[in-house]
């Protein structure tokens, strides 16, 4: 199911090189099973030393490796797992009591993986055109949510690749950039934006949505968040051109996840699915027979997503 990509930050080698190389080289130098650097006395058993210098130096780029991971490493002390918040609820007053929560967006959902990462969007307003807008991204973990953030701005339109500076220490969250514009909380990215109010600035809003995504209950998997589809299936295949087919769906959402939504892949891109209450029909609408593979996502209002596909033969 979960495929998480890796992220290193290769800034991380050489800072940790700088701290522990001296210390490697005097060991190097120092080292019992090798003598002095500075004793010059012919070897009487080279192939004895030479296997000793091998262990040794071995031995010095595990234990500098080691210590590299240990002190740079960007993960939290426990790697945990966090559905989103209700962002809504959240309170601007202590920054500018004239904010207002207007609006939450329908979330969207973004392919990634043979998976799928769904983002939240919300907006406070003070007047027409001065507001702020904030974007919860749900992910699997903090190596998917790494991950996830440099795709995004690797393929950005607006800044053209360009690698946004980190903050040090983090202004909120696991790890942040530019001054608190973004960050990340264990699996869950947080963007801020806002308009046209100078008075407002990045790092105290962040440090608010920080304090309401450290109320919510943690994980150790994100299998404990998603739901489960039991069935998915249509009732009748193949099914004839230009009718309408029910689907069958049985789905179980965690409790505490609150509503489940659903959305749908089709390849290829043709049919549609016709929702009536609580009955779905897929719409063979096309103009020749073929085969399509209907993919079903279902994903809730933690932010955790599970899908299933089915093959359909339109006759």
């Amino acid at each position: 199911m979960m495929q998480s990509r890796k992220s290193f930050r290769w800034g991380a080698p050489f800072r940790c090189f700088g701290i522990y190389g001296p210390m490697f080289a005097f060991v190097h130098l120092n080292d019992p099973f090798l003598g002095s650097a500075f004793d010059h006395q012919p070897e009487r058993h080279p192939i004895k030393s030479m296997i000793k210098r091998l262990i040794s130096v071995l031995t010095m780029i595990f234990l500098m490796v080691a210590s590299c991971q240990r002190d740079f490493s960007p993960l939290s002390p426990e790697i945990v797992v966090r559905p989103a918040a209700d962002l809504s609820q959240l309170s601007l007053a202590p920054i500018d009591s004239a904010y207002a929560f207007h609006r939450m967006s329908t979330p969207s959902v973004w392919d990634w993986d043979d998976n799928y990462v769904i983002k939240f969007s919300y907006q406070w307003r003070k007047q027409p055109d001065r507001f702020i807008n904030i974007e919860q991204t749900i992910t699997e973990s903090f190596a998917m949510a790494v991950e996830f953030l440099r795709h995004q701005w690797e393929n950005s339109s607006i800044y053209l690749g360009t690698p946004r500076p980190e903050d040090h220490p983090p202004i909120a969250g696991t790890i942040s950039y530019q001054n608190g514009h973004c960050f990340i909380r264990d699996n869950i990215i947080i963007h801020c934006g806002i308009r046209n109010d100078s008075s407002v600035q990045d790092a105290n809003v962040i440090k608010l949505v920080d304090e309401l995504l450290l109320q919510s209950p943690t994980y150790r998997h994100s299998s404990a968040l998603r739901p489960v589809i039991r069935k998915f299936a249509i009732s009748k295949n193949p099914v004839p051109l230009r009718t309408d087919t029910p689907l069958i769906i049985d789905v179980v959402n965690p409790s505490g996840c609150g509503v489940v939504y659903y959305t749908w892949r089709f390849n290829p891109s043709f049919g549609g699915v016709l929702q009536e209450v609580d009955r779905y029909y897929f719409q063979s609408y096309m103009d020749d027979p073929m085969t399509i593979y209907l993919r079903l996502i279902a994903f809730n209002t933690c932010g955790f997503s599970s899908w299933a596909e089915i093959k359909i033969d339109v006759r």
